[in-house]
């Protein structure tokens, strides 16, 4: 796994056969899970942070943003 990651990594252009065997390391290897919680974390934080000004549609926005990233398909 690791030669064929390196290779995939090191390589100028990456097929979608790479991006899928790539991605089923991730999950395998708990990545994509310990990167949604990340992002997650994250996302609350911005959330949070955003609490310091009046609710207004460009704060929702962001706050609207901030839960998209975190939930969209990859």
């Amino acid at each position: 796994e690791q030669d064929a990651l390196r290779t995939i990594l090191e390589a100028e252009a990456v097929s979608e056969d790479d991006l899928t065997y790539t991605l089923g390391l991730m999950t395998k290897h708990g990545a994509v899970d310990d990167a949604l919680q990340v992002a997650q974390s994250l996302s609350d934080e911005a959330k949070a942070a955003l609490g310091v000004f009046p609710d207004s549609p460009a704060r929702q926005a962001l706050i609207a943003l901030a839960d998209y990233v975190v939930q969209r398909e990859m």
